[in-house]
């Protein structure tokens, strides 16, 4: 029942306001009613004391026997629990009620009438304080007269100020008694009032505990009467209002999550103190983050959070750019986080990496560079050889023809440079059309065995074919005709005098070994185990001077060459250009070479399907 604070509040309130105002009541009552009461007594004795004058009077006339006087007298006497004292102007004394019997009493009085002698100078006398051997009394007087209106003593209502005293007393204890007997059904009207009465709040309390908990869909009765209707109604207007903002912050929150989750660069907010507020899933991915307690954890790089803690110092904007040791490039861009007051509140960073924008612009950097010098030597040779010939400086025909065979050389090379290029331009615009059809592979390289015979034949190198029978590929036949030129061209060029190049072709199953061992670089880095099955493979084998393994990932690149000692008369176009053509067919070229023992290329083909390529034999 009270379990309700305010309740309970009430109800203490209630007890210690009665109990005050009790206490207040009771001593006021006592300090106040005590001068009243002796005052009331005296008014009570005073119409008794002119009483008994008047029947002593009539006494004193012999109008009245004294047994009806004496009668009489006591009657009163005991009507106002009082004594009843005749004392003559002489000073001497009668009973006229139940006697005291006291002699020091008598003493006492007649001393005490003698000491204030207007007792019988026709005044009404009364007294509040009588002392009478150390006993307090009130009295009231009344004077006796004789026929010619003499005044022959007074008549003395004495009465004892104690039992006017323990009377009040009486009474205290009776309101006292009262008080406490009314106390408890006081209280429980109270509460049982107050109970009813606070009935709304609990209803209201509950509703802005729900309210207080996030279900903005709880509403107070705003049917209540009264100030709980207004504060019911004052409620559900806050909550609506609250609900629809909680609804839009949510919405904009949920808005701002998915945006920051779905960028691929690395975002993270710290606040003043350095712990972490805010990260996405592209940062983890960055930095290999799996469980993020601490930022250390979400970035194990504390120079990175070195360059936060700068801006938090100094309010600037920082940039950088972070190598890690697996070589990757990330740009950071830290800044600071204001509040409303635009107070610094934090600093928030963005990670992008840049490793293969670096990259690029490196090989931009390496293809400009190579473009300019490949372009460089022939026009430099061409010029070299043109000066003397327009100057007449070459007296001799055998001489011009020998510069005029030069200069024929230079220009075809810069030719098929130029035309390396246009073909890598086209396969990377996608300008270059491919024509799949089923090839017979096996025919396609027994042509290609004659005119690679007789180029091997000119530097005194042995060329060897293994090729399975009755191999059909779906491919483009001249795109990889062209593949074949660049891969058998290479190794006959690259193959010392007296060595062996050695081309086979055969169906293989399962290749997935070929791309797992060391010393292996793959063209189309998609290319996974999933892919190795059901081919044609094309090896083209030499043993000529190989290829470096801290070459090989890079020798796909345009321009790239191992070593110009090694490479001499080379565009370093031939390998992009069959790995461009090779990707455009969704196949790769794989290499494996060793320094000074050789290598071989192999490319894959998809064998012909009747079923499933018959939409190409039409």
């Amino acid at each position: 029942m009270l379990k309700s604070v305010l309740l309970r509040k009430a109800l203490i309130i209630f007890v210690i306001t009665t109990a005050i105002a009790l206490a207040v009541l009771i001593t006021s009552y006592t300090l106040l009613s005590k001068d009243k009461h002796i005052t009331q007594k005296i008014n009570e004795l005073m119409p008794v004391a002119n009483a008994a004058a008047l029947l002593t009077t009539e006494k004193i006339a012999n109008s009245l026997d004294y047994e009806t006087y004496a009668y009489l007298c006591a009657e009163m006497a005991d009507s106002v629990n009082s004594y009843i004292v005749f004392v003559e102007t002489d000073y001497a004394f009668q009973y006229l009620s139940e006697p005291v019997n006291d002699p020091e009493f008598m003493r006492g009085l007649i001393r005490f009438i003698a000491e204030n002698n207007e007792f019988f100078t026709g005044e009404r006398y009364y007294s509040k304080h009588l002392e009478i051997n150390n006993e307090i009394y009130v009295c009231a007087a009344s004077h006796v007269y004789n026929e010619s209106g003499t005044i022959l003593g007074n008549i003395f209502i004495i009465t004892e100020r104690a039992k006017i005293l323990s009377s009040i007393s009486l009474s205290n204890y009776t309101i006292i008694l009262s008080a406490l007997i009314a106390l408890p059904f006081a209280a429980v009207l109270t509460i049982a009032g107050a109970t009813h009465a606070l009935k709304p709040t609990k209803h209201l309390v509950l509703v802005a505990k729900e309210v207080s908990e996030g279900n903005y869909d709880a509403k107070a009765n705003e049917k209540i009467k009264g100030e709980f209707g207004t504060i019911a109604r004052a409620i559900n207007t806050m909550t609506d209002r609250v609900s629809n903002m909680m609804r839009e912050l949510r919405l904009e929150k949920r808005q701002l999550n998915q945006i920051i989750a779905g960028l691929s660069d690395g975002i993270v907010a710290i606040n003043t103190q350095g712990k972490i507020m805010h990260y996405n899933p592209a940062l983890m991915n960055m930095f290999g983050a799996v469980g993020v307690s601490t930022k250390e954890e979400l970035v194990p790089h504390p120079e990175i959070w070195e360059l936060f803690d700068a801006v938090l110092d100094t309010d600037e904007v920082r940039m950088t750019t972070y190598h890690t040791e697996d070589g990757r490039a990330i740009w950071i861009t830290v800044s600071t986080i204001y509040d409303d007051e635009n107070n610094c509140a934090g600093a928030v960073g963005l990670f992008k990496d840049a490793t293969e924008m670096e990259r690029l612009e490196n090989m931009r950097r390496e293809y400009i560079a190579n473009i300019s010098h490949e372009f460089r030597t022939p026009l430099t040779a061409l010029r070299g050889l043109l000066e003397p010939l327009a100057d007449d400086m070459i007296p001799d025909e055998e001489t011009k023809h020998r510069y005029y065979n030069v200069m024929i050389e230079e220009v075809t090379r810069l030719s098929r440079l130029i035309s390396d290029m246009l073909t890598i331009s086209k396969l990377q615009s996608n300008a270059l059309a491919f024509e799949i059809e089923p090839v017979n592979v096996s025919e396609k390289l027994k042509q290609l065995e004659v005119s690679l015979s007789t180029t091997a034949a000119k530097k005194n190198i042995e060329v060897e074919f293994d090729v399975q029978d009755n191999l059909i590929a779906m491919t483009d036949h001249d795109r990889l005709s062209q593949v074949l030129i660049i891969l058998t061209d290479n190794a006959v060029k690259y193959s010392k005098s007296g060595g062996k190049v050695t081309v086979s072709a055969k169906y293989v199953k399962d290749f997935s070994h070929l791309i797992t061992q060391p010393n292996v670089a793959v063209s189309n880095p998609s290319y996974n185990a999933n892919k190795c099955k059901n081919k044609i493979i094309i090896s083209v084998s030499d043993k000529g001077v190989g290829i470096p393994a801290m070459d090989l990932p890079r020798i796909f690149e345009r321009f790239y060459t191992v070593s110009k000692s090694r490479t001499k008369g080379s565009t370093g176009l031939g390998l992009s250009i069959a790995q461009q053509i090779l990707d455009a067919m969704d196949e790769t070229l794989i290499v494996k070479s060793v320094e000074d023992k050789g290598s071989t290329f192999m490319i894959t083909l998809t064998p012909f399907d009747p079923e499933r390529d018959k939409k190409y034999l039409n």
